[in-house]
Formats: structure tokens, C-alpha cells, sequence
């Protein structure tokens, strides 16, 4: 496991915490996080607890590299 640096505070170790400001499901397999402070990052974790179609409850967790986040008046279509 790579070291682990906040990318609000450059330079320094440790996680930086994100607030989701909504949850919106797309389809049965998509749904939509509105994350607004989200930045370029190496690693963000995502981890949740679902349920599965069958109704058994489930935690998941994704590592995922944020290159680019595009600017708000690039989503407004």
C-alpha cells in the first residue's frame, strides 16, 4: 500500500474526507453521486454497504484515480 497524502493539504499524510450532497438512482445497476468538492486525486476509496437483488446486505468498497473533474458549466446540457 502506497503512502497516503491530502490532497487538501499538500505535503502532508493522511485522508482528506468528502461530503456526498446526493445519492440519485439512475437504473437497477447505476446511480449518480453528487460529490461537490471533488478533486484530481491518485487514490479515492469509495466504500459502501448495499443490498444485493435478493435483498442480502453487502459492503463493497472502489479505488479509483480522479484525473480531471470538469468544470460545473461543462454538466449543464
Amino acid at each position: 500500500m502506497s503512502d497516503q497524502f491530502s490532497v487538501l493539504h499538500p505535503g502532508e499524510e493522511g485522508r482528506d474526507e468528502v461530503h456526498i450532497a446526493d445519492v440519485l438512482l439512475i437504473d437497477p445497476k447505476t446511480i449518480h453521486l453528487n460529490v461537490p468538492d471533488i478533486r484530481p486525486c491518485d487514490q479515492f476509496l469509495l466504500e459502501f454497504e448495499t443490498r444485493d437483488q435478493a435483498g442480502e446486505l453487502f459492503f463493497e468498497k472502489a479505488y479509483l484515480t480522479i484525473h480531471a473533474v470538469p468544470d460545473k458549466s461543462e454538466n449543464r446540457k
